[in-house]
């Protein structure tokens, strides 16, 4: 959705939106009010969506359908700009046509300004701290950068920032959260947590153990792999999705040769102790050794993704195909054989180099889904979806 201060801009006279008036005129609509408010609804969603209050400008009649139809009011897009008074009385007047239903809101800034803007205009965090928390049912912050969140706490009214467990007014109980961070070289995509807690952490100590979160769904973004240590510090015991999205870059060792830089999985899973349903690692360099030692104490994973990865020998430091043994330590070869995966329902292997024959997958599938008889009985069998899309022998 395209944010208010635009929509302004396209309205040659604010005061003929008339904000602070339901129009009750009721000529004769050509469609049924309820077709219209669907036809609505379809116009503010989705990548070319216009606000409501374009909408309510087409006509006298459209106006009172549109500002008396609550729920196309619920999502909200935010763009922190300095300067703008309009924008916090837009919000306003946003909220109070909602209703009393749950608002989606995305807060972004914009990316030409500094770190330090937001503690430059105080006033950009006015439209913020005007949330009704209790209505945020779910709130996405984009490409903030970090002087917003030092911004945010000096002008948290209860003091200095809070430790965890203390009350906190803004956004503290919403179910589903999701944060983009800009720093240097990392990204962090979050779900289902607070953020007060969030920007506890990010204000304290960015490698401090996180023991507290209920997060369930974590995308964990770092093209240059070097943001390992603040992955692994992360202890998130309830996650059940985990999405990597990394990179193959390489680094120049003392003695002149390049090596991948290796991401470090297996201390976050261990160390939480999650028992996840769903993992996906996308474009990452990774080592079977690796992966293997971290499927293997996921016995509950149900979906796995591994898309547009590169398998590399430690040793070595190249990258290669990749082998057979992953697929080989799921696979039973015997009725007393435990495969790793056993609630495997969903596998996705696309994307890579391999260097086994047709003949593993054709073993694989056999050990899951049995003799032809059994294929036919497949609520008894938990693989149910199997995407491979690879080059090599394969």
């Amino acid at each position: 959705m395209r944010d208010l201060d635009d929509d302004v801009d396209l309205i040659n006279n604010a005061k003929a939106l008339a904000l602070k008036s339901r129009s009750a005129d009721s000529r004769h609509l050509d469609l049924p009010p309820e077709l219209l408010v669907e036809i609505f609804f379809h116009s503010v969603s989705g990548k070319n969506a216009v606000t409501p209050y374009l909408l309510g400008k087409i006509c006298r009649e459209w106006r009172a359908l549109v500002f008396d139809s609550c729920s196309l009011w619920q999502v909200l897009e935010l763009k922190l700009k300095p300067n703008h008074d309009t924008q916090l009385s837009l919000l306003e007047e946003w909220v109070s046509r909602a209703g009393i239903l749950p608002l989606t809101v995305t807060i972004c800034y914009p990316t030409s300004a500094g770190p330090s803007e937001p503690s430059k205009h105080p006033g950009l965090l006015k439209p913020i701290l005007s949330l009704p928390s209790t209505r945020v049912s779910s709130l996405w912050l984009a490409d903030l950068p970090w002087g917003f969140f030092f911004a945010v706490s000096a002008a948290n009214p209860v003091g200095s920032w809070p430790s965890h467990g203390l009350p906190f007014p803004i956004f503290t109980s919403p179910p589903l959260i999701r944060i983009k961070t800009r720093t240097e070289q990392q990204s962090i995509f979050s779900e289902n947590c607070l953020l007060s807690e969030f920007i506890h952490r990010r204000l304290n100590h960015s490698h401090a153990h996180i023991g507290r979160w209920t997060l369930q769904r974590l995308t964990f973004s770092n093209d240059t792999n070097t943001q390992s240590a603040l992955f692994n510090s992360l202890r998130l015991s309830g996650l059940t999705n985990l999405a990597l999205q990394l990179g193959h870059r390489k680094r120049l060792t003392p003695d002149g040769k390049e090596r991948p830089i290796k991401f470090e999985i297996y201390p976050f899973l261990s160390e939480s102790g999650c028992q996840l349903t769903d993992l996906a690692i996308d474009n990452a360099a990774l080592t079977e050794p690796q992966i293997i030692a971290c499927l293997c104490i996921l016995p509950s994973l149900r979906t796995l993704r591994l898309s547009n990865n590169k398998w590399y020998d430690e040793e070595e430091g190249e990258f290669f195909p990749m082998g057979p043994t992953l697929l080989r330590f799921m696979t039973s070869f015997s009725s007393v054989q435990q495969p790793i995966l056993p609630a495997l329902e969903q596998l996705t292997f696309v994307g890579s180099r391999v260097a086994f024959s047709p003949d593993v997958v054709i073993e694989f599938l056999r050990s899951r889904w049995g003799s032809r008889g059994a294929l036919s009985e497949r609520s008894t069998i938990s693989l149910q979806t199997v995407v491979f899309n690879v080059t090599g022998r394969t």
